[in-house]
């Protein structure tokens, strides 16, 4: 779970371990640096527009667009244009944060152009695991992020063609330091959730379906106050196990926080638990 305290007590720089088995049954180590930033904001954008050259119709892709607050989080995101046909009010505009089983599978649903998953976030984690298993898909997944929605597609199409607006968003969650595992919390929260088998070891790829969930709290803390809804899109069970129990702790924090807070307020308590007439006499 990233979280500020988190964020601070991580160095932009870290080294890595991983240890592998080869077919031999040897135990290799590999060890890498990685190298973490606190500029990165929340995401790039890479809008693309059509242009004529030479009796020819030519897509464009534009310069990426950093999203540095959630102010410009919120000036590119689309909004919802759809009503429910139950309540007969417009919906609420949702980022998806989309894991590495979904560019894998069910790349189709995100390709099409549906109201309900118009705000893509891609995390960087999410599209090497794609290359490294097919490449086909992150050729897909590539002109998917180009297929953001610019302002000179809106006027060509007179804003009537709202079924093709998208926003996709690559978010840099590996070199981002609010996205980071803390090893001085990872092992803990992993032997006490529930999902981890008793002596089973943590693999690359849990540390990469954390990350990725770390993503989804990150946007979730950025957009707190916010009528934004962020929702996860996985197809793993343990993965989404783990997001509900990680989401269900930040909760139960955050009341903690509430409730240390409003005792200070009144003045009746200190963080000792005594009272004011306590301490005097």
């Amino acid at each position: 779970m990233a979280s500020t305290s988190t964020a601070n007590t991580l160095s932009l720089w870290s080294p890595r371990s991983h240890y592998r088995q080869t077919r031999k049954g040897k135990i290799l180590q590999s060890t890498s640096e990685l190298y973490l930033r606190d500029d990165l904001g929340l995401g790039f954008t890479l809008p693309t527009h059509t242009s004529a050259k030479r009796n020819a119709i030519v897509t464009v892709t534009g310069s990426a667009t950093k999203i540095s607050t959630a102010a410009d989080l919120m000036n590119v995101l689309i909004p919802p244009y759809w009503i429910s046909q139950r309540t007969r009010e417009v919906g609420k505009t949702r980022v998806v944060i989309v894991d590495t089983n979904v560019l894998l599978h069910n790349l189709d649903v995100l390709e099409h152009g549906s109201v309900a998953i118009a705000n893509l976030v891609i995390p960087q984690t999410a599209l090497q695991e794609c290359r490294h298993r097919s490449f086909t898909s992150y050729n897909r997944v590539m002109d998917l992020l180009k297929s953001s929605t610019s302002v000179e597609d809106d006027d060509d199409n007179g804003g009537d063609d709202k079924k093709k607006k998208r926003c996709a968003i690559f978010f840099p969650d590996t070199h981002h330091l609010s996205t980071q595992i803390d090893p001085s919390t990872a092992s803990a929260s992993a032997s006490s959730s529930a999902t981890m088998k008793e002596g089973e070891k943590k693999t690359m790829n849990d540390d990469n379906d954390a990350r990725i969930r770390n993503v989804a709290f990150h946007y979730g803390e950025a957009l707190t106050g916010s009528d934004v809804d962020v929702i996860l899109l996985t197809d793993d069970k343990g993965c989404r196990a783990l997001a509900l129990e990680e989401q269900q702790d930040t909760m139960d924090m955050d009341m903690e926080e509430e409730d240390e807070m409003e005792i200070d307020s009144t003045g009746n308590t200190n963080k000792n638990g005594k009272t004011k007439e306590e301490i005097k006499l």
